[in-house]
């Protein structure tokens, strides 16, 4: 509809266009070879246009945007039925059925459908092109779908990996009286200009998560498609789910992992990492900021986050990395470690436990080796960070929907790249094939 559309809208117009890469009704492929062959196979698409990653030869060969199947239209999404969604340019999908089961849906207030219990999510990825089109017809090697006029584009694709707030709107805050609630949430997921665009044209500002018909991949387990095949259904930011891509990176076998943390504060030193753990401080940075606790066993689930099934790693794991993180942030060193961990199983994502892992933490915070190279007005600048009249005002923390400037960018950018080149050894020891 004209409302589910406009977040995509929003991110194309803002943030694509101006690189030529905001249509809306082009597809995605791997590469050239890849879209000729989808053409002869699909005589239907041979005059639309498809977009394809930058052959470059130090560019990825994988590119994982992460988002989130919600739940049908009218039905409420939570933890029990919230499955991770993985967007490329060549799959497009779920790989895994939660908890290797079915999941239920059930109609949110005032809706009228009946229960769809048993229904099925996941098991697979399809190419991207035909991701998101109604299903035709199946038969025993293949599945026709309907030609989309607004397919998984790239655009779209990066709109349901930043809509923050889907998950939120498609639970309670849905109800009745709490559109209040509902209103400063958005504001705080998706910023005040951006918020202010979408508010004049939402007179029903829950219809604004991104859509799309899902189909799932069916199999030897589950043959029937289930009671909430062919249906639209909300999608939404990967990071209401886990905010990392580890957790989707585990899935396909990843053994050797770097990961950067772009956190809003410090960590702070009431929380006692390297000794006895306050809990009451614990606790209160477990709310306060998005450090990857879930991925240990501590994880909560909230209206806009559902972090609870995310356990990979032992609970025994989580301190000693954080004491490392911490007296490297005391000392002004960037805060790069390196872990060496045991996988526990995880069933709601198809993960299995035993598999030694290493994983190389970046996060980020004030790096005081790193400021005391910068110019002197630079330097200058920093030590009055906590007021607003500074021009690096709370670096280099800053909430998701800021827009900064090309002065914050070109900073964090630096301080990323000191980071690195100060733990060259790590990364070294970390990618190396030998």
């Amino acid at each position: 509809g004209i409302l589910t559309n406009l977040w995509p809208e929003l991110v194309a117009n803002l943030y694509f266009e101006p690189l030529g890469l905001g249509d809306l009704s082009s597809y995605m492929a791997q590469n050239s070879e890849a879209v000729k062959r989808i053409k002869a196979q699909n005589t239907a698409l041979s005059e639309r246009s498809f977009f394809t990653p930058n052959p470059a030869r130090d560019r990825p060969e994988a590119f994982v945007m992460n988002g989130i199947i919600l739940s049908p239209i009218g039905y409420i999404a939570n933890a029990s039925n919230v499955v991770g969604l993985r967007m490329s340019p060549d799959y497009a999908g779920s790989p895994f059925y939660p908890n290797s089961s079915t999941v239920d849906y059930f109609p949110k207030p005032n809706e009228k459908g009946p229960p769809l219990t048993g229904a099925i999510v996941g098991g697979g990825m399809m190419e991207s092109f035909a991701f998101g089109s109604p299903v035709l017809s199946t038969e025993t090697d293949q599945v026709r779908v309907e030609v989309e006029e607004e397919p998984l584009s790239l655009a779209k694709a990066a709109a349901i990996s930043s809509a923050a707030y889907a998950a939120a709107l498609a639970n309670e805050l849905q109800e009745p009286g709490k559109q209040q609630e509902l209103e400063q949430l958005l504001i705080e997921k998706i910023g005040v200009v951006n918020y202010s665009i979408l508010k004049s044209h939402l007179p029903i500002p829950m219809e604004l998560d991104p859509t799309g018909v899902y189909w799932p991949v069916t199999s030897k387990q589950f043959p029937e498609p289930g009671p909430a095949a062919n249906m639209t259904y909300a999608f939404g930011d990967g990071g209401s789910i886990e905010n990392d891509g580890l957790v989707s990176a585990l899935q396909n076998g990843a053994t050797h992992l770097a990961v950067f943390i772009n956190t809003i504060m410090e960590l702070p030193a009431n929380v006692n990492w390297c000794g006895t753990i306050n809990e009451i401080a614990f606790q209160k940075h477990l709310v306060d900021d998005n450090d990857p606790f879930y991925l240990f066993g501590f994880g909560t689930d909230t209206k806009g986050y559902h972090y609870g099934n995310n356990q990979v790693f032992p609970k025994s794991a989580m301190q000693p990395l954080f004491c490392e993180l911490f007296t490297l942030q005391e000392a002004g060193k960037p805060m790069v470690a390196m872990q060496e961990v045991t996988l526990v199983s995880n069933t709601w994502w198809g993960i299995q436990g035993g598999n030694e892992v290493k994983i190389l933490w970046n996060r980020l915070g004030v790096v005081r080796d790193f400021e005391k190279q910068l110019p002197f007005e630079v330097q200058e600048q920093l030590l009055h960070r906590n007021s607003i009249n500074s021009n690096f005002t709370n670096y280099p923390y800053y909430p998701t929907m800021d827009f900064l400037t090309p002065s914050e960018i070109n900073l964090l950018a630096a301080q990323t790249q000191y980071a690195v080149q100060e733990n060259y050894a790590k990364f070294q020891q970390l990618l190396s094939r030998t």
